[in-house]
């Protein structure tokens, strides 16, 4: 079957990485391998050598892994700040934090005025950075949440993900904040009034949480319910 893959398109890396893909899901590591370095012979910009860093990884060929994607950070394509932000975020999967970091931050940058493309850049490095247990990188991710905020005061959204970041990282005050303030901007949303009480409950302001609670249940008895056909 992989020798079929194979022969279908010897010179194009997609088939060449999808042969790879399946010679690793038979235990035929050193195989994969072959494929997989022939495929960034033809091509070896940015997006291809992130595809093949992901594919050895997954194969557990990590040093290999961790090597591509540490090569891709200067190979063609990578300016890209989508590309950048995936180099940074596989660079973090595999330890490299500072460099990670950097990539992930010069991608919110690049990104400019795109704004819900940031906000995965946000996500991913708080994420990471709970998941690694490395505060610093989790900080990163908050500031970039912070930025978004300061520049899109009115979006809740932005400030319902910063507020839960903000509390999974011990900064409770401007969690509630945060969330008070986008259950308060989305005056008809029952949702984010009800995560309001929830997080002042949870830092022991039962009085405002009770408020919020009641006004939760105004909201939802103002839906005016569905006609029933």
């Amino acid at each position: 079957v992989l020798d079929r893959v194979i022969a279908a398109d010897p010179h194009g890396p997609d088939t060449l990485f999808s042969a790879s893909q399946l010679a690793g899901n038979l235990d035929r590591a050193s195989d994969a391998q072959r494929l997989i370095d022939l495929a960034v012979e033809i091509r070896d910009d940015a997006a291809t050598l992130l595809r093949a860093s992901r594919i050895l990884g997954s194969i557990g060929k990590i040093a290999d892994a961790k090597a591509l994607a540490e090569r891709s950070a200067d190979a063609r394509g990578a300016d890209r700040p989508g590309v950048r932000f995936e180099i940074g975020k596989l660079l973090l999967a595999h330890g490299e934090i500072d460099r990670g970091t950097e990539m992930m931050l010069d991608a919110a940058d690049r990104l400019g005025h795109d704004r819900w493309q940031r906000l995965g850049v946000a996500f991913a490095l708080t994420q990471i950075g709970h998941d690694a247990k490395q505060p610093a990188l989790t900080e990163q991710g908050l500031a970039v949440f912070g930025d978004l905020v300061g520049e899109h005061p009115d979006e809740p959204i932005f400030r319902h993900d910063f507020a839960g970041w903000l509390f999974t990282a011990g900064r409770r005050d401007e969690a509630v904040e945060q969330i008070v303030a986008a259950a308060e901007i989305a005056k008809d949303s029952d949702l984010l009034a009800d995560r309001a009480a929830q997080l002042l409950d949870l830092v022991g302001r039962g009085d405002e949480a009770n408020m919020w609670k009641k006004t939760a249940e105004s909201r939802r008895s103002a839906i005016s319910p569905l006609p029933v056909p």
